[in-house]
């Protein structure tokens, strides 16, 4: 059985050898940057799930409201669409509804442009 002193004799030279060799120069910017590659594949892989997720549930929406509408309600959207008329009258509340979609974008265009001024400044 080894005594104290024989153990802390090992330890010591243990101890001394693993000192001797010491780590490369930038062995810690190296492990830092591997670190956060891992991070960011690890983010873009989240972000790109919940866009699949996104993508999966308003499909479903999509194919059960009109599943519902066809099997339930009896809705035929050939026959609906031929029974559109328009007169000149809906021609101007077309050009508004057009006018005020057109200033939803560039009103939600110019909040993302600013948005992403504000954050890089």
């Amino acid at each position: 059985m080894k005594t104290n002193k024989d153990k802390d004799c090992l330890l010591k030279e243990v101890l001394r050898k693993s000192t001797s060799e010491s780590l490369p120069f930038n062995f810690t910017n190296k492990m830092m940057a591997q670190i956060n590659a891992e991070a960011q594949k690890k983010q873009k892989r989240a972000a790109a799930l919940n866009v699949c997720f996104l993508l999966l549930a308003s499909a479903s929406l999509i194919g059960l409201s009109t599943y519902l509408l066809m099997t339930y309600f009896s809705f035929n959207i050939i026959k609906s669409l031929r029974n559109i008329s328009f007169s000149s009258e809906s021609g101007s509340i077309l050009g508004f509804y057009f006018y005020i979609g057109l200033l939803v974008l560039g009103l939600l265009g110019l909040d993302y442009y600013l948005r992403k001024l504000k954050h890089h400044s």
